[in-house]
């Protein structure tokens, strides 16, 4: 007997096809085999085996991206992120490398770049509080910052913009101090270039760090007494700001109002201040970072100077201007 059996596409299926029995034309059932399938069996085969192939592959590369990624995030957290990496290593951060001797059990640098070096520290707490890891700190060029007072006794400060402060700030004059550089010197320097004007007196007004827990290094204060024009100022960029001259109840009141708004800027002008309304006594050099000073005799040299004018008006107005 003959049996005949029509095979369409829409009765195979690639998985299994096994339970479509798929007959065709047998003249002897004793030695009835299947044969292979139609034409019509093999396409539909081919085009769902396409298909798994296409989704099996795309969802292996979407595992192989994700791998890949937590491994990346894995490295950055094990062996800390180095990006914001100059590509020149005389551009890298090349300043004072600080610890706490008595509590910085390790450092790890996080980044380095021309203006810092980030690091995570491992810290002893005192009174047996254990240890903290993680402790982020910032090393940052040391600054110095100066007030300048000219020979009317007026105060020259600058007006400017700048990207993390909104709106127009006052500032002192402020610049980076390189490795192995002199404050007092780099003070003067600055308030030659930047005004033209030597001044015949400098007071020193102290060290401070940016930030006592996180670092950001250091700003050295300077007041600069009755500055006279030596040379002609240049002509600042605009990027800079511009020059501006204040009264002494005038520079008193721009305090008070919060017009110096980077807070180094306004702790000099505030220091000033303090100084020349209360006479006290003002060391002229800072502490070693350079060379070594003697305060005894800089705070004795600072005292048998005579007082500006600028004083005498300031005790006059007294602290309420």
């Amino acid at each position: 007997s003959i049996k005949h059996h029509n095979c369409t596409a829409s009765n195979f299926h690639p998985l299994h096809h096994t339970q479509h029995t798929h007959t065709h034309t047998h003249t002897n059932r004793k030695t009835e085999k299947t044969r292979r399938p139609c034409r019509g069996c093999r396409q539909a085969a081919m085009s769902g085996v396409g298909a798994l192939s296409s989704c099996v592959g795309r969802y292996s590369r979407q595992l192989v991206a994700l791998f890949l990624l937590l491994g990346l995030a894995l490295y950055l957290l094990s062996y800390g992120l180095e990006v914001v990496q100059a590509t020149n290593k005389e551009e890298l951060f090349s300043g004072y490398h600080w610890i706490n001797p008595g509590q910085t059990i390790e450092a790890v640098q996080l980044m380095n770049s021309k203006y810092l070096r980030l690091e995570s520290h491992t810290v002893r707490r005192p009174a047996g509080q254990g240890l903290t890891k993680g402790w982020i700190w910032v090393d940052f060029h040391d600054r110095v910052d100066v007030l300048v007072q000219d020979d009317k006794h007026r105060f020259i400060v600058m007006r400017q913009d700048r990207y993390g402060v909104d709106g127009t700030t006052l500032s002192v004059l402020s610049r980076i101090l390189e490795d192995d550089e002199n404050p007092l010197g780099v003070a003067k320097n600055l308030v030659l270039a930047t005004t033209g004007r030597e001044a015949r007196q400098w007071l020193y007004l102290g060290e401070f760090r940016t930030d006592a827990n996180r670092g950001g290094g250091y700003v050295y204060c300077y007041l600069a007494l009755r500055s006279v024009v030596v040379q002609q100022a240049p002509a600042l960029p605009a990027s800079e700001g511009q020059l501006v001259t204040y009264e002494l109840k005038e520079l008193v009141n721009m305090a008070i109002q919060g017009q110096f708004r980077e807070v180094k800027w306004s702790n000099t002008v505030a220091l000033a201040l303090l100084r020349l309304l209360t006479h006290s006594e003002i060391a002229l050099q800072p502490p070693a970072r350079v060379l070594a000073a003697n305060h005894t005799a800089a705070a004795a040299a600072a005292a048998a100077n005579p007082w500006p004018a600028a004083v005498v008006e300031a005790r006059r107005l007294g602290c309420c201007c």
